[in-house]
């Protein structure tokens, strides 16, 4: 696997357990929806896309 690669899948493995992080902070059990709590995830993942400088629109 080319090192490349293997960083490339280091951040997806990041980038997912941050979102997994931040899906148990957004809201506890009872206080909100899951679509409530998955709407917010994806406002701020959206948010730091942006301050990235990723192109949204090849996202959606």
């Amino acid at each position: 696997m080319r090192a490349s690669s293997v960083a490339c899948q280091v951040e997806q493995q990041t980038a997912f357990r941050n979102v997994v992080s931040l899906a148990d902070a957004v809201g506890a059990p009872g206080d909100r929806s899951i679509a409530q709590r998955l709407d917010t995830i994806e406002r701020v993942l959206f948010a730091l896309a942006r301050a990235q400088g990723i192109d949204i629109a090849d996202l959606t």
